[in-house]
């Protein structure tokens, strides 16, 4: 689930946060809640995917070589 979440500018400046950037919040009890930073994620080139799905796929390709 995504929550937009509106921070006062001199909260969001003194955590030096830009806009639009991912973070997390970890509930630790009642009274303290964590926001955690995400890592910047690259972006992967090509397609992802599942070994299963890639392995069926390249024996098709070398039985049509064949």
């Amino acid at each position: 689930m995504q929550v937009y979440a509106n921070l006062p500018l001199p909260l969001a400046a003194a955590l030096d946060l830009e806009p639009g950037e991912k973070v997390t919040w970890k509930v630790l009890d009642r009274t303290h809640l964590l926001l955690l930073r995400l890592p910047e994620r690259k972006k992967l080139k090509g397609e992802a995917v599942p070994r299963l799905q890639a392995r069926k796929k390249a024996r098709r390709a070398q039985e049509h070589k064949a």
